[in-house]
């Protein structure tokens, strides 16, 4: 309401506020990504007085043993109008894929997840590997589902679509081997797979997307082609999927301007719609506005090859839903799962298989994790030869590189705690955390720091015991080398140490002290570090640069093809 205070901060669940309310002493609404979030919000998390209490025993299905899934997934989700129970259900015949759309405030939220609980409680994981891909701003739906034993993959984040790609590539990859399982068998589909070797049965696989519009843009020239490769995936789980058990359930507020292909339409053998725009009802199922138009929050109208049914889903509270995932959890302790999370704003963890790793194989940094959903850590060893260095580049605006080039550092004390670690530090003062987390480790006598402007004779030193082959055992990190006006400068660097090092060696005192040079190899910023780049590795020095481009690279023209 003020100047410095546009904005005010309203508690859903302390306000009374309806579906669609509109926030006047705010100016959400001249920024649209922040609207849409807002309202999407306080739209589904207001009251839903047309749906009557959960109609699914939750507590039933939790506190008995797992079902076995034989010829089809079937999860109860609703009340008819007659007052039956209605079920989802995903087998190879008939309810292979489905597609769920509903407009903000329906309910389409609770209902993707009474499929998700519901499966989740009668299933084992052993049975069932769910897929889940939440594309709303914040993952705010699915996060819910982190290390659930039963979640193969979780994104709850739409920042970066080569994620989504590896996901499903990983999908594509694991229906390339059952369908060698299958011929090899010599049977068809999952069903008399699974007859045939109950000992090594395959589980389904359900791949559950919301938003899932998202996947299908192609706007961006850059990204047109992963999304290519999304859509070709998707598709080929939609015309492939039945026989080998895998699902797809989709699930968006609106359609319109979405490539989706008709390959994956064409496909889906179940639409339940909520009430939504209707030309998108009508485009997936002929003339099912009349029914749609009229649905109030929380009815479906299911439509597949024989019928179409209006029901209630099942509205469990979220204090209630998180209830049933707990006694989930207590009902899965036994059973592992590697699950792949990704979101945005996550941060690499050095854990104990990081480790393991780091020790075994010696003089070796850790910058992160495989994006893909084998998660395997990416580990550089720092071998003794020729060059063998490390370059971390990238627009480091909110410490992004940094944060990896942290990790390094810390990764390489795991490694080898021998090993001296020396930092030139170029970074801005913008660059808060890691300014202060090198004090820090300073301050504990892990890194040595080195002034930029006055560390031209402790280079020398480093380079002369490289040629001399009596260096220590060190990495060198210059971090934001752009900054780096000493090197930028080629700034001379007077006789110091390497005369030194000089003179001891030969035994005798040399008339080095009038020059101003020294060894002509060292004699300014450039040289020196050019030749550390070069020969250090051989007698163990290494160098890890961060730089934001690589045009800046040692301020000369190195990144030429060559």
């Amino acid at each position: 309401r003020s100047t410095l205070f546009p904005y005010t901060t309203l508690f859903r669940s302390a306000s009374n506020y309806s579906k669609d309310a509109f926030i006047r002493c705010t100016p959400i609404l001249d920024n649209p990504i922040l609207a849409k979030a807002c309202f999407n919000y306080i739209n589904e998390g207001a009251e839903l007085p047309q749906v009557e209490a959960a109609s699914v025993d939750y507590g039933e299905m939790t506190s008995g043993g797992f079902e076995m899934i034989d010829k089809a997934m079937v999860i109860p989700v609703g009340t008819s109008e007659q007052g039956e129970l209605v079920d989802f259900t995903l087998d190879t015949v008939s309810h292979i894929h489905c597609f769920i759309i509903g407009q903000s405030g329906t309910g389409k939220s609770v209902f993707l997840h009474d499929v998700i609980i519901g499966a989740m409680s009668k299933y084992s994981p052993e049975e069932l590997e769910l897929y889940l891909m939440d594309f709303k701003i914040g993952g705010v739906e699915f996060n819910r589902y982190k290390n659930e034993k039963h979640v193969k993959a979780l994104l709850v984040d739409n920042s970066d679509v080569q994620i989504t790609l590896e996901i499903l590539r990983d999908i594509s990859n694991r229906m390339r081997e059952r369908g060698k399982l299958l011929r090899a068998s010599g049977v068809s589909n999952i069903v008399e797979y699974n007859q045939k070797n109950p000992d090594k049965k395959m589980p389904r696989i359900v791949f559950i997307a919301d938003e899932c519009h998202v996947m299908f843009l192609s706007s961006n020239n850059k990204e047109m082609k992963l999304h290519r490769e999304i859509s070709d995936i998707l598709a080929k789980i939609a015309k492939e999927g039945r026989s080998q058990g895998v699902h797809l359930v989709l699930a968006t507020q609106t359609i319109a301007q979405s490539e989706i292909p008709s390959e994956v339409i064409n496909n889906i053998s179940d639409f339940y719609l909520l009430k939504c725009a209707a030309s998108d009802s009508n485009r997936l199922v002929e003339d099912s506005s009349k029914i749609t138009s009229q649905l109030k929050t929380g009815q479906v109208l299911h439509h597949d090859i024989d019928s179409d049914v209006v029901f209630k889903s099942t509205y469990l509270p979220t204090s209630e839903a998180m209830k049933v995932i707990d006694k989930i959890n207590s009902k899965t302790k036994a059973f592992k799962n590697e699950q792949f999370y990704f979101v945005g704003s996550q941060v690499f963890e050095i854990d104990d298989e990081v480790r393991s790793l780091l020790k075994q194989k010696g003089n070796a940094v850790a910058v992160g994790r495989s994006i893909d959903t084998k998660k395997e850590p990416v580990i550089i060893p720092l071998r003794k030869e020729y060059a063998d260095n490390v370059i971390l580049f990238g627009i480091n605006d909110e410490e992004q590189v940094s944060r990896t080039t942290m990790a390094t550092m810390k990764s390489l004390r795991i490694s080898n705690k021998e090993m001296k670690i020396k930092v030139i530090n170029c970074l801005s003062e913008e660059q808060r955390t890691t300014n202060k987390m090198l004090k820090d480790l300073a301050g504990k006598g892990e890194i040595e720091m080195l002034n930029p402007a006055t560390c031209g004779e402790e280079l020398q030193r480093i380079a002369t015991s490289i040629k001399n082959r009596e260096a220590e055992q060190m990495v060198l990190f210059i971090l934001g080398q752009e900054r780096f006006r000493e090197l930028r400068n080629d700034n001379e660097i007077k006789a110091g140490n390497s005369e030194k090092a000089l003179e001891d060696d030969f035994g005798f005192s040399s008339d080095f002290s009038n020059s101003s040079s020294g060894d002509a190899d060292f004699n300014s910023y450039q040289k020196v570090i050019e030749y550390i780049l070069k020969n250090g590795a051989e007698e163990g020095v290494h160098v890890v640069l961060q730089i934001d481009k690589p045009s800046q690279l040692l301020f000369s023209d190195y990144m030429t093809g060559k």
